[in-house]
């Protein structure tokens, strides 16, 4: 766990709707690479991604 917030990613900070496409890949790697990583928070985040990109597919 990061203690100090300045070492914290900018998307740390947002809510999804909030996130571009490249701080959505940067989450997801970072997800990706942490055994302790939340599945649940890595699902919002491709659907947030797949909507950004995709609006009429997924509503």
């Amino acid at each position: 766990m990061i203690d100090d917030e300045q070492e914290r990613p900018g998307w740390t900070q947002k809510t999804l709707s909030q996130l571009t496409a490249e701080e959505i890949s940067e989450a997801l790697t970072y997800l990706s690479q942490h055994s302790d990583a939340d599945d649940v928070l890595a699902r919002a985040l491709v659907r947030q991604l797949t909507e950004n990109a995709c609006p009429d597919l997924v509503r």
